[in-house]
C-alpha cells in the first residue's frame, strides 16, 4: 500500500460517524428520512396558495403566514370593529381556502394547524387540530362556519399600538 495515511484517515473517520450516530448526534438534518402528514398537506398546497403566504411544518405540525399589509383597505377602515370583522373573516375565508386545496388524508392525519394572519394594527394566531379543519370543506351556510369556528379554533388577537 502507497498510502496507509489515507486508509487511515477514512477507517477513522468512518468510526467517528459511527460514534457519533451512537450517542444520537446526527450530521445534516436529523428528521430527513422521517415522513410527516405535515409535509405532504404543504406540498399540496405550494401549487395553490398566493403569493401572501409563507408555510413550513415542524414534525407534524402546520404553519402559515398570511401577510395583508399591502392591501389598500387600510385607508378605508380605521375603526377597531372594522378591523376585526375583516380580519376574522378573512381567517374565515383563508381556513376555507386551506381545507379545500389541501390533500384530505395529510390534512386530518396533521396534529395541529397554525394560522396567523398580519393585517398592520391586527394580528390574528389561530390554531385548531387538523381533523377539524377539514370539516369546514363540508360547511356552506357562513352561520355554521362561524359556530364550527368559534367551537374548534382558538384565537389569539394583537393590536398594534
Amino acid at each position: 500500500m502507497q498510502r496507509p495515511i489515507l486508509a487511515i484517515g477514512i477507517l477513522m473517520s468512518i468510526a467517528l460517524m459511527l460514534e457519533l450516530s451512537n450517542r444520537g448526534i446526527r450530521l445534516g438534518d436529523p428528521d430527513r428520512y422521517n415522513t410527516y402528514s405535515c409535509q405532504g398537506a404543504l406540498s399540496g398546497l405550494k401549487h395553490y396558495y398566493p403569493g401572501n403566504w409563507r408555510g413550513h411544518c415542524k414534525k407534524n405540525n402546520l404553519h402559515i403566514e398570511i401577510d395583508y399589509s399591502t392591501l389598500p383597505i387600510l385607508k378605508q377602515g380605521k375603526d377597531e370593529d372594522f378591523i376585526r370583522q375583516y380580519v376574522y373573516r378573512e381567517l374565515a375565508n383563508q381556513m376555507a381556502f386551506l381545507a379545500d386545496n389541501a390533500p384530505e388524508e395529510n390534512l386530518r392525519k396533521t396534529d395541529i394547524i397554525s394560522l396567523r394572519v398580519y393585517y398592520p394594527p391586527l394580528t390574528l394566531n389561530a390554531v385548531t387540530e387538523g381533523q377539524y379543519s377539514l370539516q369546514i370543506k363540508t360547511l356552506k351556510d357562513p352561520k355554521l362556519i362561524a359556530d364550527h369556528l368559534k367551537a374548534t379554533v382558538q384565537v389569539q388577537e394583537v393590536w398594534k399600538q
